[in-house]
């Protein structure tokens, strides 16, 4: 690849032979201010890019640029159905608030990973490292696709960790969820409760089941779309991720629970209008006093999916069955509940032990069945 470096006026000129394309001569140009050392620099850097396969404009495509054209994309895929609105406006609230203010100034090809590290230490001065890793997660993802459309060589955010926050999830021992769900008979949700409780599901996917996703015969519901609240208010929307389409197998008492109280409506939680179903407001709070009156003040009913996916890996389902049931797109997101796993990695420890004990107390007692042997002099 011929390149040249020329002096106009203050400036050094970079001129990269490309080659031809349909007989015209293709070049890059590229103008840059001081030291002629500085100049060669920055000519080897490009070179180095373009025969990584780097677009020859993509040096000239600002973060700001490129994000916004990264939220473009994600429209099309509100569009497709494979995002959910609610994703979507979280991910332009952060870019909005938070990745162009700060890093949206940068070259694209020249954002470098102290660049970030130092975005995640001004944010953690005054944000919680929960908001702080979710930005850092939301750039990588729009950084891995500007490698994917050849803008950039590698990631830059691959090289910064981070920040570690404690993940403090509630959910309930088997015989507690048995209380609750004793407890919340007394309460019209309790057909929701007793869902959530059996499936997993995501409130939004609740709220958003209709008659006509459930097979019946088969005991399978489908989970096809849910309710959100989003910036354009309350509407039915796309499942949160590719995965989130999914089947779920029932018991039949949670089958038969559902059909007894089905109504005209064809959603299953229809709200005060047949048309639309519950407000996911009111559920949470008519949950909350379910929670209280059981006494468990601090638990949700996005508890009771912790719950379901906790109690699952504690009985020995394998972390993909799991997976696949709650919708991850992301095995490492199940992981999450493993937490919860502690006193039972405990109970294994205390079963080995517990065998190896008994083992050692038979042979004792074998070696004391055993007449002593004289000493022969």
């Amino acid at each position: 690849m011929a390149a040249r470096i020329t002096k106009s006026g203050k400036s050094w000129v970079i001129v990269i032979e490309l080659g031809r394309v349909d007989g015209k001569r293709r070049r890059m140009t590229r103008a840059v201010k001081g030291t002629k050392r500085q100049a060669e620099e920055e000519m080897h850097r490009l070179i180095t890019q373009l025969g990584m396969g780097v677009s020859p404009n993509a040096d000239q495509i600002t973060v700001a640029e490129h994000l916004d054209n990264w939220l473009k994309m994600r429209e099309l895929e509100i569009a497709q159905g494979t995002l959910a609105q609610r994703t979507y406006d979280s991910y332009e609230e952060t870019v909005r608030l938070h990745l162009k203010p700060e890093l949206g100034r940068f070259i694209l090809t020249k954002l470098a990973p102290q660049n970030i590290d130092d975005f995640k230490n001004l944010k953690l001065e005054t944000c919680s490292a929960r908001s702080v890793s979710y930005w850092m997660g939301v750039l990588n993802q729009a950084l891995k696709y500007a490698v994917n459309m050849r803008k950039i060589p590698v990631n830059p955010a691959n090289t910064v960790k981070r920040p570690k926050y404690e993940t403090d999830i509630k959910s309930l021992e088997a015989d507690q969820l048995d209380h609750l769900l004793e407890v919340a008979k007394g309460y019209t949700l309790y057909p929701i409760v007793y869902l959530a409780a059996y499936s997993g599901m995501r409130l939004g996917e609740l709220l958003g089941l209709e008659w006509s996703a459930i097979d019946e015969e088969r005991s399978i519901l489908h989970v096809r779309q849910q309710y959100q609240r989003t910036k354009k208010g309350t509407v039915i929307d796309n499942p949160k991720s590719k995965k989130s389409k999914r089947k779920i197998r029932l018991p039949e008492d949670v089958l038969a629970a559902l059909l007894a109280q089905k109504g005209k409506s064809k959603y299953v939680f229809p709200g005060r209008w047949p048309t639309r179903p519950r407000d996911p407001s009111s559920v949470s709070r008519d949950f909350g006093e379910i929670a209280k009156a059981a006494g468990f003040p601090d638990l949700t009913l996005h508890g009771l999916r912790h719950t379901h996916a906790t109690l699952l890996l504690v009985n020995g389902v394998p972390l993909t069955q799991v997976q696949e049931r709650l919708g991850h797109e992301d095995a490492s997101t199940t992981l999450i509940y493993t937490h919860s796993l502690e006193s039972e990695e405990q109970a294994v420890v205390d079963t080995f032990t517990e065998v190896m004990d008994r083992a050692a107390e038979k042979r004792r007692e074998k070696e004391q069945e055993k007449p002593a042997l004289k000493r022969v002099k």
